[in-house]
């Protein structure tokens, strides 16, 4: 909750750190990401928190894949509501930055993901693959608490079963940012900007087939690896898997503007049912 709700002011230390703002902008901009925000607790906040709720309800009553699929696809419509609200947004900023932010921004972007290749890209493949498993493991971790050998074992044959994406991620991100960065360099309107931000941030544009046919191997991967693991939990692992999705679905709920909208969401939010 302190994060979120001081969440157009981190928004705006973003910005400033991949566009380096004048003193104008940095007038300007916490405004508008302020604005992006209320719109967001407004809209979008109480989806979270019913989405959470029904991760929750699945989680103490034991996952099923139609369940988890369900769920994803919440997940998918709010990633994709979350990425057009922001293009608004995200193309005033951009369509305002001056010849010399447009570098600042190529240079920032270049770090990025440098750091990404450091990070997921390990030229060993065998040292790649091992690091894979374990980041892997740790995500599940995270909300499990440690696994048992029998459990790790079956969490890395689960991550061996699905494609390694990463280099795929990263040559597509790479051209889109470098499309990006011609974009800005011409000058754009707002409307060029919007189209260009909807076609990447919404609609996926630009895949190669090979990162288009692995997503649906990962999301049913995840999918078939989570529902096995929960057979395994020992009862502290299932209760603080669920304590962990309460906390934060309580947590970001104390940020929902209004205690009907927070009972209104918890009810009838974005729930595995028709409503999805």
């Amino acid at each position: 909750e302190l994060a979120y709700r001081n969440a157009d002011w981190l928004a705006y230390r973003w910005a400033d750190g991949l566009l380096d703002a004048d003193q104008a902008q940095s007038e300007q901009w916490p405004r508008l990401f302020d604005r992006v925000m209320q719109e967001h607790r407004r809209e979008l906040l109480p989806q979270i928190v019913g989405l959470l709720h029904e991760a929750s309800t699945q989680a103490d009553r034991g996952l099923t894949a139609d369940g988890l699929d369900c769920l994803w696809q919440g997940a998918e419509r709010l990633a994709e509501a979350h990425a057009s609200l922001i293009v608004p947004a995200a193309a005033q900023v951009l369509g305002g930055i001056s010849g010399a932010q447009v570098e600042h921004l190529g240079a920032a972007l270049d770090d990025r993901n440098a750091a990404y290749r450091d990070a997921y890209l390990n030229p060993d493949p065998r040292e790649r693959d091992v690091e894979r498993v374990a980041r892997y493991a740790a995500r599940v971790e995270r909300w499990t608490g440690r696994l048992s050998p029998a459990q790790e074992e079956l969490v890395e044959a689960a991550v061996r079963r699905m494609p390694d994406i990463a280099g795929d991620w990263l040559r597509y991100r790479e051209r889109q940012q470098q499309r990006l960065l011609e974009l800005l360099r011409e000058d754009p309107d707002s409307r060029m900007l919007e189209g260009f931000l909807v076609a990447w941030w919404v609609d996926g544009a630009g895949r190669e087939p090979a990162l288009v046919d692995a997503y649906p191997r990962m999301r049913a991967g995840w999918i078939e690896m989570l529902v096995a693991l929960d057979g395994t939990l020992e009862a502290r692992q299932r209760a603080r898997v669920v304590a962990r999705i309460a906390r934060l679905r309580d947590d970001l709920a104390g940020a929902v503007d209004g205690e009907v909208a927070v009972a209104t969401s918890m009810r009838t939010g974005l729930s595995c049912n028709a409503s999805l």
